[in-house]
C-alpha cells in the first residue's frame, strides 16, 4: 500500500510539472471546486478488521464532499481531487468492588480514516460563453486505515494484571470511471454543474496486523485469507467551481 502511494505521488508531481510548463506557451485557467455525491449521504461502508472485530467497524458518510484543483489548458481539463473522513472513539468502563480494593478497567479504542485522492482528465467542449460540456476518465484511490484496540487493567486479591490487544488494518480501493459533465456560468469565473459516470471499483485485500500484550500462545495452525471483491455502479455528483485565473 505504501509503495502504491509513493508511485501515485510521483506520477502526480510529474503530471503537475508538465502542466505548469505548458502554461508558459498555451496559457491556462486555474480554479478550485467542490462536489457533493448524494448517494454517499447516510451511506455506511463496512470494513473487515480482523477475526476478533465484532461488530466490524464502519464509516458513515464516507467523503460525500470532495475538493478539486482545476487546471484548464486549451481544450483539456486536469482535475486532481481530495477527500477525508475520520472517526475516532474511546470507551472506558470501570468496575470497582464495594467491599475490597478489587477493580477492573476496560478500554475500547476505534480509529478509522478514509483518505480519497484521485485525478480526472477531460476534453472540454464550449457550447457557448456560459455553457461547457466535458467528458473523460476519473480515477480514485481510497486509502482506508482502521485501528481497533482493547486495553484491560485489573487488581484481584492484591494481584495486578494488564493486557493490550491491538489490530491494525490497511486497505487500498481503486475506482476507475468514465464521466460526462456540464457546467453553467452565471458569472464570468463561477459555475454550477453536474456529472454522471459509470464506475468500476476494485477492493484491495486487507493487510491485517495483530499485536497482543502479553503475547498469545503460538497457534497450532497457520491460516491465511485473500479477498477478491469488485463492483460496477453508476453515479451522479453536483459541482460548484470557482476560477481565480
Amino acid at each position: 500500500m505504501k509503495q502504491t502511494a509513493v508511485i501515485f505521488s510521483a506520477l502526480f508531481v510529474l503530471l503537475f510539472s508538465s502542466i505548469l510548463l505548458s502554461q508558459e506557451t498555451g496559457g491556462a485557467h486555474l480554479g478550485v471546486g467542490i462536489s457533493i455525491d448524494p448517494s454517499r449521504i447516510g451511506h455506511v461502508n463496512i470494513y473487515y478488521a480482523g477475526p476478533n472485530s465484532s461488530p466490524p467497524p464502519s464509516i458513515v458518510n464516507q467523503s460525500p464532499i470532495l475538493f478539486y484543483f482545476i487546471i484548464d489548458t486549451n481544450k483539456i481539463r486536469i482535475e486532481p481531487l481530495f477527500g477525508l473522513n475520520t472517526t475516532n472513539s474511546e470507551n472506558t468502563q470501570t468496575y470497582r468492588a464495594v467491599s475490597n480494593s478489587n477493580y477492573n478497567i476496560n478500554t475500547d479504542i476505534n480509529n478509522i480514516s478514509a483518505i480519497t485522492t484521485g485525478l480526472g482528465v477531460f476534453y472540454l467542449s464550449a457550447l457557448s460563453n456560459s455553457f461547457n460540456l466535458y467528458f473523460g476518465p476519473r480515477i480514485y484511490f481510497n486509502f482506508v486505515s482502521i485501528t481497533t484496540e482493547n486495553k484491560g487493567a485489573s487488581v484481584y486479591n492484591g494481584q495486578y494484571s494488564s493486557s493490550d490487544n491491538k489490530t491494525e488494518t490497511n486497505e487500498l480501493d481503486i475506482t476507475i470511471g468514465l464521466a460526462v459533465g456540464a457546467e453553467y456560468f452565471p458569472f464570468n469565473k463561477f459555475s454550477f454543474g453536474g456529472e454522471a459516470s459509470i464506475n468500476y471499483t476494485s477492493y484491495g485485500n486487507p493487510d491485517v496486523t495483530t499485536t497482543n500484550t502479553p503475547p498469545s500462545p503460538p497457534p497450532s495452525y497457520i491460516s491465511s485469507s485473500e479477498r477478491k471483491q469488485y463492483s460496477f455502479n453508476t453515479s451522479g455528483i453536483f459541482f460548484v467551481r470557482w476560477y481565480f485565473i
